[in-house]
């Protein structure tokens, strides 16, 4: 069987993996790609026109760069299913229908500011492509073995990484002398993050498809994570300030609350007003309090009051949003998008960027050409430097703005996690390096040589590889 990486090879978004054997065509994830639009774009409708008669749609987790383009293939005539855990497939039309909203609104901001939108930017879907594409989600359970295709059949493995994500184990079955198992290791949690339960290794792999997006970093040690978030908050409420959070709605938005109320429940934080200004979180976060079997069980001891209104403001409407921008007084303010490409977090940064009190917190992998990675980048330099400005729609603003970073906060496995996930899978034959930047790919590889003796591939986007 041959594996063809469609996006997600070199880079972090965009993932997208196609299983080819002489019966079946399978799609592991039909992520969106992040980035520079107009190549971000282009790859985004060529997806399906890459896959090329794919038969299913197997779903890690609902993370827009994993199941984003989906809506896509929709719109482009794909008919098929598209497997899923439970938790995935509530999640994943929040999602479709957030991303076409997002789609919509910058198209008509862009025009109502005279900026020309070409064809290329137009959306790729709408509100009715991603309302057709949840009839084509099944929903299926971890730990029992499914046939997706012919010789093709997929089992789910607790991932750790967000509410309902999975690893998935694939058997292809060829012939009655050929059968090969495959693991996807990615996005992979990290052991002892809160409210997930930890990530199960996959064992018995004749294949490992594995990330690499901390494959040459170790994240800060999760026992100071509340006391570096603490320092954070008490710094910028001291001078008065407002500490805007940069957060994926799914996940992030979730953990970082999580601390927060285990802080401010202590009394070791000022009790803060804290709002989440995104109506996908607020959904998500329902769909959290509906899959509470899916929490570990510290989280369930601590109990679900992180996520309830009295603890949290949740800001739906348009007006409540704006009236956050009109605030004076220390708070926290959580918004997507994750990597201020979109989303209410831009107007945020518009409103707060400028203003030396407030605080941007980054929690989360920010991917390269984002505003994200831009405002991390800024962190080490100067007040007044004037590289420490950023572009926003049309308007390029100051950042005098305090910019920090909870690398602990990431819900991706570092490099040590990966290594010894690497080495836990035991006589792997092959090991295919994907999901990461070409620096941390590299750095995993030389690391990966001292835990197995497995072929270690790195495919580029859109290469076909053999396994």
């Amino acid at each position: 069987m041959n594996l063809r990486c469609l996006g997600g090879a070199g880079e972090v978004t965009g993932s997208a993996h196609l299983m080819i054997t002489k019966s079946s065509r399978v799609l592991r994830d039909c992520g969106m790609f992040q980035g520079k639009r107009f190549e971000a774009q282009g790859k985004n409708r060529s997806m399906f026109k890459r896959a090329e008669a794919v038969q299913s749609v197997v779903l890690s987790h609902a993370h827009i760069d994993h199941c984003g383009n989906f809506p896509t293939m929709v719109r482009q005539g794909y008919e098929g299913p598209i497997y899923a855990t439970p938790a995935t497939a509530d999640i994943a039309p929040l999602m479709w229908s957030d991303a076409a909203h997002i789609q919509e609104y910058d198209t008509k901001f862009m025009k109502k500011r005279g900026i020309p939108v070409p064809d290329d930017l137009q959306p790729l879907y709408d509100i009715d492509d991603a309302g057709r594409s949840e009839a084509f989600l099944r929903k299926h359970g971890y730990r029992r073995p499914l046939e997706v295709a012919d010789g093709v059949s997929v089992e789910f493995y607790e991932a750790g990484h967000i509410l309902g994500s999975a690893l998935t184990r694939f058997t292809v079955t060829e012939s009655a002398f050929s059968k090969k198992t495959i693991g996807f290791a990615f996005d992979l949690g990290r052991r002892g993050m809160p409210i997930l339960k930890d990530p199960e290794f996959m064992e018995g792999l004749d294949t490992l498809v594995i990330e690499s997006t901390y494959g040459a970093r170790v994240h800060e040690d999760l026992s100071g994570l509340e006391e570096r978030l603490l320092g954070v908050l008490t710094k910028t409420f001291d001078r008065g300030g407002k500490v805007i959070i940069p957060a994926f709605a799914l996940g992030r938005t979730q953990e970082v609350l999580y601390s927060v109320k285990r802080l401010i429940k202590s009394g070791r934080c000022p009790n803060v007003p804290v709002y989440v200004d995104s109506p996908l979180a607020t959904r998500v976060s329902e769909v959290f309090l509906k899959h509470t079997e899916l929490f570990d069980q510290e989280t369930v001891i601590e109990g679900s009051s992180f996520l309830e209104d009295g603890f949290v403001t949740y800001t739906l409407s348009k007006e409540d949003s704006q009236a956050l921008n009109d605030l004076r007084k220390p708070c926290i303010i959580i918004a997507a998008s994750g990597m201020c490409e979109s989303g209410r977090i831009l107007h945020h940064l518009i409103h707060n960027v400028g203003d030396e009190k407030n605080t941007i917190l980054i929690v989360g992998f920010m991917a390269a050409n984002t505003n994200g990675r831009r405002l991390l980048e800024m962190a080490d330099r100067p007040a007044g430097d004037p590289l420490r400005t950023i572009k926003i729609y049309d308007g390029w603003y100051k950042v005098s703005a305090e910019i920090q970073k909870l690398n602990a906060f990431s819900a991706h496995a570092d490099r040590n996690d990966l290594l010894e996930y690497i080495r836990r899978c035991g006589k792997l034959k092959n090991l295919v390096l994907v999901h990461g930047e070409e620096t941390q790919i590299a750095a995993l590889a030389e690391g990966a040589k001292g835990v197995t003796s497995a072929k270690i591939m790195i495919p580029k986007f859109n290469e076909e590889i053999e396994l």
